[in-house]
């Protein structure tokens, strides 16, 4: 499984005040790679750690890659999602994937950020990426007044997510 970790956000030209970005990413506990999005509209730049062994084609040298990076480009064709403009459904490939890990992450720390002082959930309708916030720490007293009220159309307690 892969995972983004030690997320650095900062100013970019081209993105505003967190457009650009620097992590480590993982595969199953292990950091294989730091990636840095400059954030000035060109290709992120991703630095493969380990040994690199060449790769060849049709009998020539392709490039020299790390086990881990071969491993991540082949996972990453197997990623699908659907395209917001075209409405077609495109393959990842290693710096969309990247980025879309340290979205994720960006969102959880924001989300676990607004459950230390809020109670914040999820109902039917709410769409992709929508939280409701109430200002008051959740609790089991507030837990059961949110089941009470809202019954089936509740989807999820979010703060039970990030509970330690």
């Amino acid at each position: 499984m892969y995972q983004v970790k030690n997320v650095k956000t900062g100013p970019s030209r081209e993105y505003g005040p967190n457009g650009a970005y620097t992590c480590s990413l993982y595969r199953d506990g292990k950091c294989i790679a730091i990636a840095n999005e400059y954030g000035d509209g060109g290709e992120m730049n991703i630095e493969w750690l380990g040994e690199r062994t060449e790769v060849y084609e049709f009998g020539l040298i392709k490039q020299k890659v790390t086990p881990e990076q071969l491993a991540f480009a082949e996972f990453c064709e197997t990623q699908t999602y659907e395209c917001e403009w075209s409405k077609k459904t495109e393959t990842y490939d290693s710096n969309l994937y990247v980025a879309e890990l340290v979205e994720k992450f960006l969102t959880a720390k924001q989300i676990k950020g607004w459950c230390r002082t809020k109670t914040v959930i999820r109902l039917k309708g709410d769409g992709a990426g929508e939280y409701r916030t109430f200002k008051c720490k959740y609790n089991p007293k507030v837990k059961a007044q949110l089941e009470a009220r809202y019954g089936d159309k509740l989807v999820e307690l979010v703060n039970e997510r990030f509970v330690a």
